[in-house]
């Protein structure tokens, strides 16, 4: 690739991008898309730690992503968050310069759990309710090609000449950081939020709340806090949950020295022309010792009435969130299937539908976050509970993170299996989900397989 051909196409695009600025009486959003020499997203994401910015990878597709600043930022909170980010992100579109003309543009969205309160703790500080973000460089990579997409507002001669200027500044092909394995990290300290005879309690209220008929079901989360004896860093973690949980999906957006990131195996919404899929995940069991346990622990699963139960209510909330979206298209496949994990099996079933016309992802977020599976059900009855029982401030843990772009299509995942890591402190995060049969104990072992793959990753085990 000729750099200085590149640097003329930028440069070409800034002006005209001014020009129509100018043309329509205000900003104008300039992306540009350019083919960069093979090169792995989290090497990238490694070179700019510090900076704002995420990580995205699905191994298993072959897909992966990182970017870092902002060329636009639109943020909400309250009731319909998602949605009235809808108006800014369709106007941006709508008047966007692209070049090429066939390039879509991927903007990036996370969410707190609690649309509508701030963050009640110091830690989650520079998280706010709801963000959507088109980043000033995104480098995507999909099998052997590899693309950087560089955007800015536009809104004056000026602003397009220092356009210019910082990319002429820049490496059109940004050298990546190294990866090099660390040595096992041990914690100094760890705290455990609620402690465990705390947390026993709650669990034992909600299931007497269950029986006495207030709500059917209540996810409840804690929190494990570790102080580490060196600082973590960021790309190492997820270079090894990447290694370890190749059909998951590695996530990471910091923040000015924070940075939340984790391997969920949940999809929350995918959406491709119009298409919706939402999987339900809910209900779980270990890993067992050997293939014959690990079969056995597998149809137990599957025929475990209180799992059985659990997953029911997921579904149920699901295809009741989407119905007023996409009409009877609503569809669940088949029966449960066992999704299994490295550590631990989960019951899974998808719902498919159609979206109905003017419907797009944004309206979608709002109505399934949050779902019977992270939450509780009935939704009206199950969230009141949860804040009234739960002690920590989830922040963006079991919120909904993901991209959508312009040509209408979206996915978006369940923030979990997750921590927020700073410096040398790492806050690690897991929850379950409570109905009539739930024994506490149980639920607090399943919070402590849910948080190993995160705490080995952190620690280099």
């Amino acid at each position: 690739m000729d750099s200085r051909l590149e640097t003329a196409r930028v440069s070409a695009a800034a002006r005209r991008a001014r020009e129509q600025a100018e043309s329509l009486g205000r900003p104008v959003l300039a992306v540009v898309s350019l083919e960069i020499p093979a090169a792995d997203p989290l090497g990238l994401f490694a070179s700019w730690t510090g900076k704002p910015g995420g990580f995205w990878e699905q191994r298993s597709q072959g897909a992966a992503m990182a970017w870092s600043g902002s060329a636009l930022s639109l943020s909400a909170q309250g009731p319909g968050r998602f949605s009235a980010l809808k108006t800014g992100w369709d106007d941006a579109r709508r008047d966007a310069f692209v070049e090429p003309k066939s390039s879509e543009v991927r903007a990036f969205c996370g969410a707190a759990f609690w649309a509508d309160e701030p963050a009640a703790e110091e830690i989650w500080s520079q998280f706010p309710s709801t963000e959507l973000t088109v980043p000033e460089v995104l480098a995507t990579a999909a099998g052997p090609t590899c693309t950087l997409q560089l955007a800015r507002m536009i809104d004056s001669a000026e602003a397009g000449r220092q356009w210019e200027r910082d990319i002429a500044a820049m490496p059109l092909w940004p050298q990546t950081g190294t990866l090099e394995p660390e040595p096992r990290c041990e914690p100094a300290a760890s705290l455990e939020i609620p402690p465990r005879a705390a947390w026993l309690e709650t669990v034992g209220q909600a299931v007497e709340d269950i029986k006495a008929g207030r709500y059917q079901k209540v996810v409840l989360a804690r929190r494990l806090d570790l102080e580490l004896r060196r600082p973590v860093d960021p790309a190492a973690i997820l270079n090894r949950l990447r290694a370890r949980h190749p059909d998951a999906t590695t996530f990471a957006i910091g923040r000015d020295g924070s940075c939340f990131l984790g391997a969920t195996p949940e999809r929350l919404l995918r959406v491709d022309g119009g298409t919706v899929e939402v999987p339900c995940i809910a209900g779980s069991a270990p890993r067992g010792a050997g293939v014959l346990e690990d079969r056995s622990r597998m149809e137990e699963l599957l025929h475990d009435p209180k799992n059985r139960s659990e997953h029911e209510l997921v579904v149920r909330s699901v295809e009741a969130a989407l119905g007023p979206m996409c009409g009877d298209s609503v569809k669940t496949e088949g029966r449960p299937s066992v999704m299994t994990l490295p550590n631990i099996h989960h019951l899974r079933s998808l719902v498919r539908a159609r979206a109905n016309a003017g419907v797009g992802p944004l309206e979608l977020l709002d109505a399934l976050h949050p779902t019977a599976a992270v939450g509780g059900y009935p939704r009206e009855e199950a969230l009141p509970a949860l804040r009234r029982l739960e002690s920590i401030d989830r922040g963006w843990y079991a919120g909904p993170i993901g991209w959508l772009d312009t040509n209408g299509r979206a996915e978006f995942v369940v923030a979990l299996r997750s921590a927020l890591v700073s410096e040398a402190r790492a806050h690690l995060f897991a929850g379950c989900g409570v109905i009539a049969r739930s024994r506490p104990e149980n639920e607090w072992d399943e919070t402590v397989t849910k948080m190993q793959p995160m705490r080995s990753a952190l620690l280099g085990e």
